[in-house]
């Protein structure tokens, strides 16, 4: 049936805001700083078809991943699903991300018939494994990493399924925080689930089910008509994670991406074998990246759902790190999906140039502290650095900001101290970290931990260590990331990834890597430089002998014939320019 054009819209803003009242009912009800402060959670609406029609404003690595999370429910349960059924699954290897990361359905039904699903995927607090939090970066199988949940019903007909909160219960380390959020889920999918029906009063039954393949058309649509903007070639592209963990040589994501008319194809033949360590992607995920990537380069009002999807054809090898071979360990995949995204934009700043930023910090850095207070009760603490933003086309790197493809928050310090026993002792910017260029880059962000507990299990999962994030455009790159146990005595080095067992008063310093800068550091203007000056972001060293801007003695203002004399100096090549 055809919807006029006034309706399609009321439609569209109205599941915007299903999906955005359950982000809110999240937030307010959850019981894990992960998700209250964190916002490490993710929530969608999709089709009787499984199809994704709506998402909340949440983590784009999550959302990818949904088609194919959904489909194994579909797949294994096909017409056995009733109205009060919740279907709940973790497994990697059937359409699920890492173990933590627990995915929801429930069904919706309208006139006796399936209308759609309400999905939620959370990262939980812990799922068990070997060590707190359920992140581990050493292991070498997915047994070893938690409670392995494949498609099952939570609730059948509205009534819980007491055994599966029961196995949940007995292997996870904080349950009362675990199921606290689980109950938060349900909460989310309730109150979407009165609003879906309060539409389909409003508009009818069959206007709501049409609109569901009118906005994926739509979406397409605009999509193709968006990549079709971009010149038909191949672009290729490589980046690199520091180490495979358990070997200390690098791994490759090398892409190809080959534009033809209105549709792209990302292959990722030629990328590093999967490692036997935990930062393997399973295919969904990957493809999920691949299409976060690609969303930069489309109208920021377009509806995300299936359709933008669609025109995206995404080829990882079996048995490489971006499609591992069961039962690969995959709990810090996050490193690998964040270095696939930006290997996917510098073939696409080949594709259109002009339109795509240097490398921001190269992911989010997850932090996960556990182990028992003084008085025996177990905690755990989650904390994950984010981050910061490459220099822009026509504007520098955001500060402080969550990767667009992470999107989340960091823990408000006086939220970690005030629940766990550990102090924040620095949390701030780093001056002189941002990636010089015409627009720098953003600044390094720095958070120093101090244990409070007897003994604490300290599990780290960083990058960029090794290899600094890219300038674009003729921009420098970023400063690299940095690990230091203990900085006020022994200063020890430590790799970006690993876990170890920390004492009280030990203190773990981490410093993320900051973004690349975006054209010539010598076409920067002055007056940016001046205003970087005042406010901290660059020396008066940085300003003249990477800039090329001369500062009078007090910093008020630019000596104007010093820094043209300096930047021809330096233009010519002579790197230590005299007054």
């Amino acid at each position: 049936m055809a919807i006029d054009r006034i309706t399609f819209e009321l439609l569209r803003n109205t599941l915007d805001t299903i999906v955005d009242e359950m982000t809110i009912t999240m937030i307010r009800t959850a019981y894990s700083g992960n998700i209250r402060d964190g916002m490490d959670f993710s929530c969608a609406v999709c089709d009787m078809e499984g199809r994704l029609v709506a998402q909340g404003v949440c983590v784009a690595l999550h959302l990818g991943s949904i088609p194919d999370a959904i489909e194994s429910v579909m797949a294994k349960f096909g017409h056995d699903i009733h109205p009060g059924d919740i279907f709940i699954l973790n497994d990697p290897y059937c359409g699920g991300s890492h173990l933590p990361d627990i995915f929801l359905f429930q069904p919706v039904f309208s006139q006796d018939r399936l209308l759609a699903f309400l999905v939620i995927v959370a990262d939980h607090i812990d799922i068990g494994g070997n060590v707190p939090g359920g992140r581990s970066v050493a292991a070498t199988e997915v047994y070893q990493e938690g409670l392995r949940i494949p498609p099952v019903r939570l609730q059948h007909r509205g009534t819980p399924v007491d055994a599966i909160w029961e196995i949940l219960a007995q292997n996870v380390r904080m349950k009362h925080m675990v199921l606290g959020d689980l109950q938060s889920c349900i909460s989310a999918c309730q109150r979407a689930q009165t609003m879906l029906l309060g539409a389909v009063a409003k508009y009818g039954d069959d206007t709501v089910r049409a609109w569901f393949g009118e906005i994926l058309d739509y979406s397409e649509r605009i999509t193709r008509q968006c990549l079709s903007a971009i010149p038909d070639g191949v672009y290729s592209f490589s980046d690199y994670i520091d180490d495979g963990i358990a070997r200390p040589e690098p791994v490759e994501i090398r892409l190809q991406l080959r534009v033809a008319g209105d549709e792209v194809f990302f292959d990722l033949t030629g990328t590093s074998a999967q490692v036997p360590a935990a930062i393997n992607a399973t295919l969904s995920f990957t493809k999920s990246a691949i299409y976060g990537a690609v969303r930069t380069m489309l109208p920021p009002d377009l509806p995300n759902n299936a359709g933008v999807f669609r025109p995206i054809h995404v080829h990882a090898p079996l048995g490489t790190i971006t499609n591992p071979r069961e039962p690969a360990a995959v709990s810090s995949r996050g490193v690998t999906g964040f270095r696939v995204i930006d290997a996917a934009m510098g073939a696409l700043a080949q594709a259109a140039p002009g339109r795509i930023p240097a490398s921001g910090e190269g992911g989010v850095s997850s932090c996960r502290i556990g182990g028992r207070r003084a008085d025996g009760t177990p905690f755990i603490v989650w904390d994950s650095v984010t981050g910061t933003w490459g220099g822009r086309p026509a504007s520098d790197g955001i500060d402080g900001c969550a990767n667009f493809a992470g999107n989340l928050a960091n823990a408000p310090v006086e939220v970690l101290e005030a629940e766990s026993p550990v102090r924040i002792l620095q949390y701030g910017l780093v001056q002189d970290s941002g990636g010089p260029g015409r627009y720098r880059g953003g600044m390094a962000v720095v958070r120093e931990w101090e244990m409070l507990a007897p003994e604490s299990v300290f599990t780290m999962r960083a990058d960029r260590a090794k290899f600094a994030p890219w300038g674009a455009a003729g921009g420098q790159p970023g400063l690299m990331a940095t690990n230091v146990l203990n900085p006020q005595s022994d200063h020890k080095l430590l790799a970006p990834k690993l876990t170890i067992t920390l004492k009280q008063g030990d203190r773990f310093r981490h410093q993320q890597a900051s973004g690349g800068g975006y054209g010539d550091p010598l076409a920067r203007d002055p007056d940016a430089v001046l205003r970087d000056w005042r406010d901290e972001r660059v020396s008066l060293a940085q300003a003249r002998e990477v800039y090329g801007v001369a500062l009078d003695a007090p910093g008020r203002c630019v000596v104007a014939d010093e820094t043209e004399r300096l930047r021809t100096a330096m233009r010519a090549g002579v790197t230590k320019p005299t007054m």
